[in-house]
């Protein structure tokens, strides 16, 4: 052998070792990441969001009429019954004006009565005689008239005795007239306009009674629903007028829950579909709701859509406008090839995870079916896939080594 060819064999040999040592350093340097297999398991999609408890009905308790505050009843936070006494303002001057009209209103009864009575037998009987003594007594003043005038005709007696003859004569029919009239207006009576007149005033003294009665009643405040007073506005002494709340009560019959949620839940949602309802003061006692009305409309500034839930029955911790937490059933499969949530990336409105095939990520497009807090059931993934746990540790085309997660 040459020198040459030793020498050419030499630098063979070393290449060799040299190609070797670096296929094993890289080997060494191979990154691992952790994968898994597409596994069977209950998947359970839910909506979760934030929002109040608040009732439907919110009623302002105010009085009707000007007066002071006497005594308050209630506090916040105590619950009432409809026609419980929230307050009580000052009766006294009411009820005089009550006294007043009541005594006004009798008053125009007895007069009323009297009218429609008429006139009595013995008031006619009277007026009979009355009637008769009038004439009686101008025929008297007539004859005593006829013979001074004829006195006076002679010359007998003065002219101013014939005067005064004339005018008792002239008295006594008047007298005469008025006893006849008087007479008329008793057989008359009970006339038409009279009745009308003692009616009215009849009416109208009613109607003062009713006014003061129902003034006096205005001065009790009672609740007008069942409720829970959230808010008071009222202290003794305090001066109150018409269109002042005094008080706020809170119709717990008829409650919903009020939320919100992005709107790219729409295709998920559903009237009728079961919520778990956690106040964050009590995550201990959850209660049912369920799904009444989304929408109608979507904020389109901030993207979000609102849902009104209907509470199954209210725990006795419950408040108006309290934060609750809602979580809405979507979806549940009960057994589904599934993967860790962080396996799965989205880009450009479609998902897809990365599988190892040797030493080789690549890039496989998937379904998702639900998704659930921590795991997603997909489809499109072989059941003995290598995917990686964590999507973001790698690219497609990166070489890795992968590790079974533990």
């Amino acid at each position: 052998m040459t020198r040459r060819m030793r020498h050419i064999l030499w630098i063979g040999g070393a290449l060799i070792v040299a190609a070797a040592g670096w296929l094993g350093v890289s080997r060494l340097r191979v990154r691992e990441v952790e994968a898994v297999q597409p596994a069977e398991r209950e998947v359970v999609e839910l909506v979760i969001a934030s929002g109040t408890l608040r009732a439907k009905r919110q009623s302002p308790i105010g009085s009707e009429v000007t007066g002071i505050i006497e005594s308050v009843f209630v506090d916040d936070g105590d619950n009432v019954a409809a026609g419980d006494l929230l307050i009580q303002l000052r009766p006294e001057e009411s009820r005089r004006r009550l006294e007043q009209s009541r005594q006004a209103m009798e008053t125009a009864a007895a007069e009323l009565a009297l009218v429609r009575r008429g006139a009595t037998a013995e008031e006619l009987a009277r007026a009979v005689a009355e009637l008769a003594r009038a004439t009686a007594a101008r025929l008297q003043t007539e004859r005593e008239y006829g013979r001074l005038r004829a006195l006076f005709e002679d010359r007998l007696i003065a002219q101013a005795d014939l005067d005064l003859a004339a005018s008792t004569r002239d008295q006594a029919q008047a007298a005469e007239a008025a006893a006849r009239e008087t007479l008329a207006d008793l057989r008359a009576r009970p006339r038409p306009e009279d009745l009308q007149v003692a009616e009215a005033r009849l009416r109208e003294a009613e109607t003062a009674v009713l006014v003061s009665e129902q003034d006096l009643e205005r001065r009790t405040i009672r609740a007008p629903l069942p409720g829970l007073v959230i808010r008071r506005n009222a202290e003794p002494g305090q001066s109150v007028t018409p269109g002042n709340a005094l008080l706020e009560l809170a119709d717990l019959r008829v409650t919903e829950i009020y939320v919100e949620t992005d709107e790219n839940n729409l295709d998920r949602l559903r009237t009728g579909q079961r919520a778990t309802v956690l106040a964050p003061a009590f995550r201990d006692r959850p209660f049912a709701a369920t799904l009444a009305q989304i929408g109608p409309e979507v904020d389109s500034g901030r993207g979000v859509v609102g849902l009104r839930f209907t509470p199954d029955r209210l725990p006795d911790f419950a408040r108006p406008d309290m934060t609750v937490d809602v979580s809405v059933e979507v979806a549940r499969l009960p057994r589904a090839l599934s993967l860790p949530a962080t396996a799965l990336l989205q880009r450009d409105g479609r998902w897809h995870v990365l599988i190892v095939t040797g030493e080789t990520v690549r890039e496989q497009t998937v379904r998702v079916l639900a998704r659930g807090t921590e795991w997603i059931a997909v489809e499109g993934v072989p059941p003995d896939a290598a995917v990686l746990a964590r999507g973001t540790e790698a690219a497609a085309g990166d070489t890795v080594r992968p590790m079974a997660r533990p």
